[in-house]
């Protein structure tokens, strides 16, 4: 029998972009998955998996994914989200569009880089302000906020291999859907 090996759980319902190749910029925020998660209730979580390794979960399980269509450093538990995961020894890959990461957050990783194995800023675009505002519906302003974020990140983590940038860029040959939200994206702006 097969077992689990990998896990995401969103403890928060909320996003505050809507990038063009996320399904939030099509449907928004589900107002059903608004609410955070309680820590007892995500704990709880963890507590079963940890329970379970060996059955049903998979011994070598070791880490959870923690969002995928909503922002990390919106949910207003996240330290005891990490005293969590540390206390059932398992880790997790922040997953972020960079914007809200503030200074305190970075000091939060430092304090749990056993726990925190990866800080991945997602960003549609990587050099110009009116672009991101396009491709992410957020004010550009946000833009220059996303930058300042990082290079502090990459001045004050502790362990700079932690951080990683990805940018969803769009290849006009890629042969992607391009649904109704899709910005208008000139030869140019490739």
């Amino acid at each position: 029998m097969e077992s689990i090996r990998h896990a995401q759980i969103d403890p928060n319902g909320l996003c505050n972009a809507g990038c063009w190749f996320c399904p939030v910029a099509y449907k928004g925020n589900p107002k059903e998955y608004v609410n955070q998660m309680a820590p007892e209730d995500f704990r709880n979580i963890i507590q079963q998996i940890d329970y379970f390794k060996g059955d049903i979960v998979s011994p070598e399980f070791n880490g959870i994914y923690t969002s995928h269509y909503n922002e990390s450093f919106l949910y207003r538990y996240f330290e005891e989200m990490l005293e969590t995961l540390r206390e059932f020894k398992l880790g997790t890959v922040i997953l972020t569009n960079g914007t809200p990461r503030t200074p305190d957050k970075v000091e939060i990783i430092n304090k749990y880089q056993d726990v925190v194995w990866g800080l991945c800023v997602n960003a549609p675009i990587w050099s110009d302000e009116e672009l991101f505002a396009k491709r992410t519906n957020m004010n550009k302003s946000l833009f220059q906020k996303l930058k300042i974020n990082v290079s502090y990140a990459y001045v004050n983590l502790k362990n700079k291999n932690l951080l990683s940038i990805q940018v969803n860029g769009h290849d006009k040959d890629s042969g992607a859907l391009k649904g109704p939200k899709f910005p208008d994206i000139t030869e140019t702006e490739l």
